[in-house]
Formats: structure tokens, sequence, C-alpha cells
């Protein structure tokens, strides 16, 4: 299972937003196999919060990324403003400002990085996972 959290910048934000989860429901593909859901970001201390902030997709292990970032850059030409859209992936941040063939590429390879991250040896010659901390809280944990 795969999380992606998307958001638009700017102040028609939440319309387009809305828009693109519409877009996304009505791809077979993506609807087959993720769960979207329209999320509001916790208000900051000096905002009133309670606007549409961020798009979730939640996916099952059959996903294809690359599709879905074909959906969005389909969406986005379809858009007057073509406006930028950011997608995130755990610790990976990336953002669809273009559309060829190569960006699609290169952005679904990003967000897919995540799965491809190998375990490598740590000073003791243990396995450890990349960015968990190890019993002495450095390095990765042991997985031996």
């Amino acid at each position: 299972m795969r999380t992606y959290t998307v958001t638009i910048a700017g102040s028609s934000a939440a319309g387009e937003l809305h828009s693109l989860h519409s877009w996304l429901q009505y791809d077979d593909e993506v609807r087959q196999h993720a769960d979207i859901s329209l999320h509001a970001a916790p208000p900051r201390s000096n905002e009133l919060g309670g606007l549409t902030d961020l798009l979730q997709l939640v996916t099952d292990n059959a996903w294809n990324t690359v599709m879905f970032v074909t959906a969005v850059v389909t969406w986005r030409r379809s858009r007057p403003s073509h406006p930028s859209v950011t997608i995130q992936r755990g610790e990976i941040t990336v953002t669809v400002d273009g559309g060829g063939s190569e960006e699609i590429s290169r952005i679904a390879d990003a967000l897919d990085h995540e799965d491809s991250i190998e375990c490598e040896p740590d000073e003791t010659g243990d396995d450890y996972t990349e960015g968990e901390p190890n019993e002495t809280g450095e390095g990765g944990s042991s997985n031996s």
C-alpha cells in the first residue's frame, strides 16, 4: 500500500483540487487501484482553516505510478491556468509543471524510488534499512 499527497498552490487551489479529484475519480485505472479523498490541512496559528488543502490517494499493490502521473499531466493540460501540482510520497516530493513523456517517466521513477531502496550493511556488517536508527540511534536499524 502506498500513500500519495497532492497539493496545488495558488488562490484557486481548493477549486483545482476538487477538479483533480473528480478527474481522477473518472479515470478507471486510478479509481480501481486507489482510494481518493480530499482533506483540509490543520490550520496554522493565524489561519481559520477549513478549506480543502490536499488530495490523498491510498493505493493497492497493483498501482501503476506512470498511469497516475499521466492522469495528473492530462488534467493539468485541460485547465486554463495549467496549475503546478506537487505530489509527495513519504520523503519524496515532486512538482508537475510540464508534461512531456520524459517528465512523466522522471516523476514516476522518483515516486517509485522509495520502493527500490536497498538494505546496505552498516559498520558492523549487519543489514539495515535506510533512515531507521539502530540500537545506538545512529545509522540504520539491524535486521539480523
